[in-house]
């Protein structure tokens, strides 16, 4: 009882201590309150945990999302089991350290990348295992978002997720960002893209990319507001995780920090 009424209370609270409006208009606004989005995440051994988990606390929290709004969610990998947030043995001579002893929260894969349903939006996160895969040669995730951007309506990409989808093509010509630490060397995976050094997160049509690890969290901030308005559940949800995103899409200090170019920045 006590559960409740607190669920209930910090729904209707009015704490909006992060207005923020993005490019819909109400309409489209309450056309997504009414349907049913069919939100698939791809995680892999050595995801970014945050860049999963943080989304997720949106939609999944007390007073998560899905309780306002119809969602279903697919965690998507190269085979059904546990799947852990852990740094590759392949990276360990790199990093230096103990690798033996890290830490990785296992999560349990609900779809292969054969037999996922279909997709409104597609997450992929960043992480070593991006890394890992991409030295490897390996290209299962590029396939699959090849065979399914189509049809998704939104595609996010997560800091070094956004390698994946610079490898795969689907960002050539068009705006992206990605995680600064490593920016020098993904861009060379989408030589084609138009790279903006400077950014907290970019968004070109159905593809949203963000910058680093918390950037990823402003960025899930920014398009749930696009999806169904800030004001509301996505407003309380956010006062009561107490998070305050940044909102300035454009405000990144970590391009400085990481000595990225800004030579190519877009108008």
């Amino acid at each position: 009882m006590i559960f409740t009424q607190l669920v209930k209370a910090l729904c209707l609270c009015s704490l909006l201590l992060v207005p923020f409006t993005v490019g819909q208009n109400t309409s489209e606004h309450e056309f997504n309150k009414r349907r049913t989005l069919s939100i698939g995440i791809i995680i892999f051994d050595g995801f970014e945990p945050i860049e999963v988990w943080g989304p997720l606390e949106y939609l999944t929290s007390p007073t998560k999302l899905s309780a306002f709004y119809k969602m279903t969610l697919s965690i998507i990998s190269y085979q059904k089991g546990p799947v852990k947030g852990t740094v590759s043995a392949r990276l360990q001579p790199h990093l230096g350290g103990d690798f033996g002893s890290t830490l990785g929260a296992e999560t349990a894969v609900t779809h292969t990348f054969a037999d996922a349903p279909a997709l409104d939006v597609i997450l992929i996160p960043g992480g070593t295992g991006v890394i890992n895969a991409t030295l490897s040669n390996r290209t299962e995730i590029e396939e699959f978002l090849i065979r399914r951007a189509d049809q998704a309506e939104y595609i996010l990409g997560l800091s070094f997720g956004v390698t994946h989808l610079a490898r795969s093509g689907l960002l050539n010509s068009k705006r992206a960002t990605t995680n600064k630490s490593g920016y020098q060397w993904i861009v060379n995976y989408g030589p084609e893209v138009n790279w903006v050094p400077q950014a907290r997160w970019v968004v070109d049509g159905k593809f949203w990319t963000a910058s680093g690890m918390m950037a990823s969290l402003d960025m899930t901030y920014a398009w749930l507001s696009h999806v169904y308005g800030a004001e509301g559940p996505v407003n309380q949800q956010t006062n009561s995780i107490e998070y305050a995103p940044h909102l300035d899409s454009s405000w990144d200090p970590y391009a400085v920090v990481f000595n990225v170019s800004l030579d190519h920045i877009l108008a």
